[in-house]
């Protein structure tokens, strides 16, 4: 694994492996639509930019994973690969369900959470006149549905999931580090 973005008590740090969960998330994705069974998901902890909210699926160390399971009782291949801007995951195998049967993933906004009021903090490791600010985000509370259609005709609507993106207060962090002073020093010597 290479250093990338990743979340951290509310923060967003560079670590090792940071950035996987775009696979998973892009896996998650595929397995949905193909209409596969999840056995265990997670959503971030905050709200992610490259995927519609609830579509997400989060991957750390070992208390949150993507599993899924082929309960189609026919063989599933996987195909997954990069572009230079892209993860791609295709899902192939026999059509199970009925021609005429599309379905259609749909997102709701069920809640929203206003930050905390901003704070500022010391940070020793700043210089003094130095400053850096996290970025307040709002939290909110996401449900995706499936709807799947016959010939067109809604025929029923299923929860997928409920997701909870936890807001993130405004931080200014404020250098309390002392900037190092040189001074030069000066030799006497006296000739005799």
């Amino acid at each position: 694994y290479k250093l990338a973005g990743a979340y951290e008590n509310g923060t967003t740090v560079d670590a090792y492996g940071g950035g996987i969960c775009q696979v998973s998330t892009t896996l998650y994705n595929a397995v949905i639509r193909a209409e596969l069974e999840v056995t265990e998901r997670s959503g971030h902890s905050m709200i992610v930019n490259y995927v519609d909210p609830s579509a997400d699926a989060a991957i750390a160390g070992e208390y949150k994973d993507f599993k899924f399971k082929n309960n189609t009782n026919k063989a599933v291949y996987i195909e997954s690969y990069l572009t230079s801007s892209n993860v791609v995951v295709n899902l192939y195998g026999e059509e199970i369900h009925p021609a005429g049967r599309t379905i259609e993933l749909e997102n709701k906004l069920i809640e929203e959470t206003d930050p905390d009021e901003p704070v500022e903090k010391k940070d020793p490791t700043l210089l003094e006149g130095e400053t850096e600010i996290v970025t307040p985000l709002k939290g909110y509370k996401y449900e995706l549905y499936k709807k799947v259609y016959e010939n067109g005709v809604l025929k029923e609507t299923v929860k997928i999931n409920t997701s909870t993106y936890s807001p993130r207060q405004q931080v200014t962090y404020i250098g309390t580090k002392k900037a190092e002073t040189t001074t030069e020093s000066t030799e006497t010597t006296t000739k005799s």
